[in-house]
């Protein structure tokens, strides 16, 4: 081999050399980044699967605005109508009254007393709109467990006309926790004539629904004040007294 073969020799190496020289400089300034690449994949993944949650609770937020609003729609009820005209409110509410305590019986509640007041004075529908509605303000002190008067509470809320949940009072039987001591309060409406037949509700009364126990629905709202004459109506009051009731029932 001559000295020029050598010299061509020599250069091939030196060229082979600095390339491979360069080939490595080139990997290890890549090797952290191509290290990065799995986690960096992972963190997409990652990204991709919390996107995909938000959008499933926004979806599941946006149904539950448009059951509220269906809720919302459904919670405008009528007035009950005796269907006759000139009853004093113990007639017109009778059928009402029978109804609640149907219910009641239906769901095996137990009654310590009941008090009612026919058209209270402090009743905004009969203090502003006397013509047009009879109330019956209706004080419970009930025995129940508390499946029974969750069943309860949900009838009322289904109750096809308007009435008030005005007070839910709530206690543990100390005996036995299952057995609940309720004191209730609604008030119960009927029309004077069937001219006054118009739905009510929260947002047609102007007010909030009243907050209550976790037991309860949404209740009916308090009455609304509307424009008119005030004047007073007719009233007054009586008690049923019942017998004493055994709570300490087993179940």
């Amino acid at each position: 081999m001559n000295k020029e073969d050598l010299i061509k020799l020599k250069t091939a190496f030196i060229i082979l050399g600095v390339g491979l020289l360069v080939f490595l400089l080139i990997m290890v300034s890549l090797f952290p980044k191509l290290k990065q690449i799995p986690q960096t994949t992972n963190d997409i993944k990652t990204q991709q699967q919390t996107l995909d949650d938000d959008n499933r609770k926004l979806q599941d937020m946006q149904n539950a605005e448009k059951q509220v609003e269906a809720n919302a729609d459904n919670t405008f009820k009528a007035f009950f109508n005796p269907g006759e005209s000139g009853l004093d409110a113990e007639a017109a509410l009778g059928l009402e009254f029978s109804e609640l305590l149907a219910s009641m019986r239906q769901n095996r509640i137990k009654t310590r007393s009941i008090n009612y007041e026919y058209n209270p004075s402090d009743d905004n529908f009969v203090k502003n709109l006397p013509n047009k509605y009879q109330s019956c303000r209706v004080t419970m002190e009930m025995v129940a467990h508390y499946s029974d008067f969750e069943n309860f509470l949900r009838e009322l809320y289904k109750h096809p006309h308007f009435l008030e949940i005005s007070k839910i009072e709530i206690a543990p039987y100390t005996k036995n926790k299952r057995i609940l001591l309720i004191n209730l309060q609604i008030k119960i409406y009927a029309q004077k004539d069937s001219s006054s037949a118009a739905g009510v509700g929260p947002t047609a009364a102007g007010a909030p629904a009243v907050s209550g126990s976790p037991l309860a629905p949404a209740a009916a709202p308090a009455s609304p004040a509307a424009a008119g004459p005030s004047a007073p109506g007719s009233s007054h009051s009586g008690s049923v007294p019942m017998q004493p009731t055994n709570v300490e029932s087993n179940r």
